[in-house]
């Protein structure tokens, strides 16, 4: 692998993130982890992308978090996560944290008025 130099401001700030006791690792998945894929579902991690997901989430102190626009069931269905990774889809909306617990805020009630609406 080719020597990269590394600018002495991003050094600076690698080495203060390093000197945290707890740190949050959010990564994106489609573009990011996963070449972006015309059909949703063939979408996949590439193998280096993992390793490195899996080697964050075994280091103490640190919560690894994919986030995506997809929804939750999609996300989970493609990232193939390891134990306590945080997922995170519909931009926000739905989150599964690394415990299993399910998190999704109440819609608003005038949201829950226009869906009824709909039917």
């Amino acid at each position: 692998m080719a020597h990269v130099e590394i600018p002495d401001e991003l050094a600076g700030a690698l080495g203060r993130i390093a000197g945290v006791e707890r740190l949050l690792v959010g990564l994106d998945f489609d573009g990011t982890l996963a070449p972006f894929n015309v059909d949703l579902h063939a979408s996949r991690a590439t193998p280096r992308s993992m390793a490195a997901v899996r080697t964050l989430a075994g280091m103490p102190g640190v919560r690894v978090a994919l986030v995506s626009g997809r929804a939750l069931e999609s996300l989970e269905e493609v990232s193939h996560t390891p134990a306590g990774v945080v997922l995170v889809g519909s931009h926000g909306l739905e989150r599964r944290m690394g415990d299993g617990r399910l998190l999704t805020p109440p819609l608003a009630p005038h949201l829950l008025q226009a869906l009824d609406g709909l039917g």
